[in-house]
């Protein structure tokens, strides 16, 4: 995106460090491997995944990293930055917005009785309690 649009129009929120940091760690050897992975076996694929999330984030890497990485890989920063509420927003003047969201989810029935589904998706990290409230608006357990 950041080709189509420029790096100031793009904001990246994701456990970028804290995914280097712990692939650099299981890769390093089988113990590494065995230790954090649970299998040593494991160590040729964890290298690779390694490599290949280096080279898939390399500009990112090369442009200074996620605008919000770690622990600020929740919802509550999703919600901040479209409210124009963190320091890197977006801003009140824009008309339109494409929000990418890449993560894993599924989806559970709506409520008893009903073939309709709610689809839901995983960020990192939970909000934080000052911002817990934000649960009370959606089906978790």
């Amino acid at each position: 995106l950041v080709r189509f649009f420029g790096r100031d129009k793009v904001i990246v929120i994701a456990q970028l460090q804290e995914t280097l940091q712990w692939l650099r760690e299981a890769s390093k050897d089988e113990e590494s491997a065995q230790r954090l992975a649970g299998r040593s076996a494991l160590l040729p694929m964890l290298q690779q995944q390694l490599s290949e999330v280096l080279e898939s984030c390399a500009d990112l890497i090369a442009d200074g990293g996620a605008h919000y990485d770690g622990p600020e890989a929740n919802p509550a920063t999703v919600l901040e930055v479209l409210r124009g509420e963190r320091p890197r927003s977006i801003p009140s003047r824009v008309r339109s917005v494409l929000l990418l969201l890449v993560s894993h989810g599924h989806a559970h029935p709506a409520g008893p009785g009903t073939s309709h589904h709610e689809w839901y998706m995983h960020l990192p990290y939970p909000v934080p309690e000052s911002d817990a409230t934000l649960y009370d608006v959606v089906s978790h357990q």
